[in-house]
């Protein structure tokens, strides 16, 4: 991102859109509106791969099958299904999910083509200090 902060267009405005996204983030969780969490957290994904395309030379790592399942979580979410994406520096989706529609957002994952592999994980403990 280093280059990007000097070669893209989009950068400064990304950087400044970080403190509201944030604070809307954590009050998306504290009122458990996954809905508005989900919308937030994609567009915010979408934001950092924008800035990322239009650096020059451009960071382009998403590929035809990323495309597709990012187009596969968002028809899952409008048919009600509680699931959104982010994609960090790399062509591979993250579908985060309600444990309650894991095994219906990993059969929908299964079945775009292209897709090698997917793991699932879980909710971690949550946030603790180490040596307590």
């Amino acid at each position: 991102m280093a280059q990007s902060r000097f070669m893209s267009p989009f950068y400064e405005a990304w950087i400044r859109s970080h403190a509201d996204n944030l604070d809307s983030g954590v009050r998306h969780v504290y009122e458990h509106d996954f809905s508005a969490l989900a919308e937030l957290s994609e567009h915010n994904c979408l934001k950092m791969h924008s800035v990322m395309m239009t650096t020059r030379p451009t960071l382009m790592y998403w590929s035809p099958v990323t495309l597709a399942c990012m187009q596969k979580i968002r028809e899952l979410r409008a048919d009600g299904v509680p699931v959104f994406f982010t994609v960090d520096a790399g062509p591979q989706v993250k579908a985060v999910c309600l444990p309650e529609a894991l095994a219906t957002v990993t059969t929908a994952l299964h079945e775009v083509p292209g897709v090698l592999r997917i793991i699932a994980g879980e909710l971690g403990e949550g946030a603790r200090v180490a040596g307590e």
